[in-house]
């Protein structure tokens, strides 16, 4: 583990990149525009700019290289909503510098983002704030990189190895800084709850 992803963004006109059905990724202007085509599981309330789920989502990018899963270019609210939102192929969710994604699950239990083969469930560059839900799987459920912030006040997250993973600057990411708040919630990892780059901490 001495070096964690760190992924370039994609063009932040645009509001969401997600797997097409397909196999491959599409660039979304819009959350109205994404929500509309797979509104078989997602809708979106504009006066709360929240993404709402309504069903089960598991569309996967088949051949993700370095570029596999959802990639948020423009704050939002994720409200998981009991649903399960399954990451399979290595795909992973990642939240882009300056961006700010807060996770929910309204229903109080049952909302899950699980991936399976992935290095991380999510990673952020920009701002995650869990409110509610479950994050699952991975060999970390949160990779932590850039000028980043994790604040937790509810919710769940377990990695395979670690909970959460977060890179220094000798990664080749001087100057820029990584903070983590839990206030709430559980954190559990199979080897430690949190990987700090040539560090440990549980």
């Amino acid at each position: 583990f001495d070096s964690l992803p760190y992924f370039i963004a994609p063009n932040q006109g645009t509001a969401i990149w997600a797997p097409d059905g397909e196999g491959y990724i599409k660039a979304y202007e819009t959350f109205e525009e994404f929500a509309g085509e797979n509104s078989d599981a997602f809708s979106y309330d504009s006066s709360t700019n929240t993404l709402n789920m309504t069903a089960a989502f598991s569309k996967t990018v088949t051949n993700p290289g370095d570029m596999g899963g959802a990639f948020f270019n423009a704050d939002v609210t994720l409200d998981l909503n009991g649903q399960t939102w399954t990451l399979s192929n290595r795909n992973q969710i990642v939240i882009n510098g300056k961006v700010e994604v807060t996770l929910k699950d309204s229903s109080g239990s049952g909302g899950m983002i699980s991936a399976t083969g992935s290095v991380g469930v999510i990673e952020t560059l920009g701002s995650l704030n869990i409110q509610g839900g479950k994050l699952q799987g991975g060999s970390f459920a949160i990779i932590v990189d850039g000028n980043s912030a994790v604040n937790m006040t509810d919710g769940e997250i377990s990695g395979s190895l670690y909970a959460i993973a977060a890179s220094d600057p000798s990664d080749g990411t001087a100057g820029t800084s990584r903070t983590i708040n839990i206030s709430g919630g559980k954190v559990t990892g199979g080897q430690g709850n949190f990987y700090l780059t040539n560090q440990y901490k549980t």
